[in-house]
């Protein structure tokens, strides 16, 4: 058994790839004569600037404790 509304909605494809201008059924995503998307893809997020910032703030705070850690050390060494 054939349907013709599926073929018809096939045969008259509006749209076209931009790729190759092959004929793109609505519900179709990639291109079957190139592979090229419809739609564009998104790239995902750079994960390098939120590790270099993390990288900072724990330079800083090992920084931060190491200099209350000389200030202890010197207050002891007055006291005793």
């Amino acid at each position: 058994m054939v349907r013709t509304g599926t073929l018809s909605q096939e045969a008259d494809a509006s749209e076209r790839c931009r790729g190759c201008g092959g004929a793109l059924a609505r519900d179709q995503e990639w291109c079957l004569q190139c592979g090229a998307a419809r739609t564009m893809l998104r790239r995902p997020p750079d994960w390098r600037i939120p590790v270099a910032v993390m990288l900072v703030v724990i330079a800083l705070v090992v920084i931060a404790l190491l200099i209350a850690l000389v200030g202890l050390s010197i207050q002891a060494n007055r006291g005793s």
